[in-house]
């Protein structure tokens, strides 16, 4: 499951655009990926993606800890 707080637009964007994005990732990602893997494994039921989904904490500082206990 791949979840976006941003709304997905359904069409390319420009360079401006894309400045107001998210710079790591393309807004339309998980939706592509999801036709990829449709496209590839035939099966559309172990990929979905979500848009304008509220944005969680629950996940915040985890790259800080690893960075700090797996040197």
């Amino acid at each position: 499951m791949l979840r976006y707080a941003e709304p997905f637009v359904g069409r390319l964007l420009s360079a401006a655009e894309m400045a107001a994005h998210d710079p790591l990732h393309y807004p339309d990602m998980g939706p592509a990926l999801c036709a990829a893997y449709t496209l590839a494994f035939g099966d559309d039921q172990h990929c979905s993606a979500e848009d304008n989904v509220p944005v969680s904490h629950a996940f915040d500082g985890y790259a800080q800890f690893f960075q700090q206990h797996l040197r």
